[in-house]
């Protein structure tokens, strides 16, 4: 399930960025992945990174005529203070223009500002605390479950 999410995650990514991308844009799209590649979810680094490679052998390194080039920073599992540093990192120094990622609701709070303030979309794989996407950021997009979708149900069920 993580594997489709992702894969659908590039697509969109790339799609986003050719659209956002002025004609006079460099044909090089740069996508920032904010993700824990160490700690409680290393895990969830390495089916990214699995992901993007079965991505790149399905559409190649330049789908749409455009190449791209992803820039991996480890936010080693909920710790919102090392995503707000590497997502500052990603945005300034390496001028992405696009962002997947964070993946636990305190990084998805910590870079909203840093994403809101340069325009940079950031579509979230994770973080299912209701009330953050959207209303901290119109440029979050969640591609997970919220809480409630999950326990209402379950509430209701039982």
């Amino acid at each position: 399930m993580l594997r489709d999410t992702l894969t659908r995650l590039l697509g969109l990514a790339i799609c986003s960025a050719a659209l956002a991308a002025p004609a006079h844009a460099q044909e090089t799209v740069k996508v920032g992945m904010l993700i824990s590649y160490s700690g409680i979810s290393a895990t969830g680094g390495l089916s990214a990174d699995n992901t993007l490679k079965l991505f790149q052998k399905k559409y190649g390194t330049e789908p749409g005529g455009k190449k791209l080039e992803f820039i991996r920073r480890d936010t080693t599992g909920p710790n919102p203070e090392v995503a707000r540093r590497m997502a500052q990192e990603l945005i300034v120094r390496e001028k992405i223009e696009i962002m997947i990622g964070p993946d636990f609701t305190p990084n998805v709070l910590a870079i909203a500002p840093l994403v809101t303030e340069a325009k940079v979309p950031s579509i979230v794989p994770g973080a299912a605390t209701q009330g953050i996407i959207g209303e901290k950021s119109p440029y979050l997009l969640r591609t997970f479950f919220s809480i409630p979708q999950s326990v209402r149900p379950m509430a209701q069920w039982a």
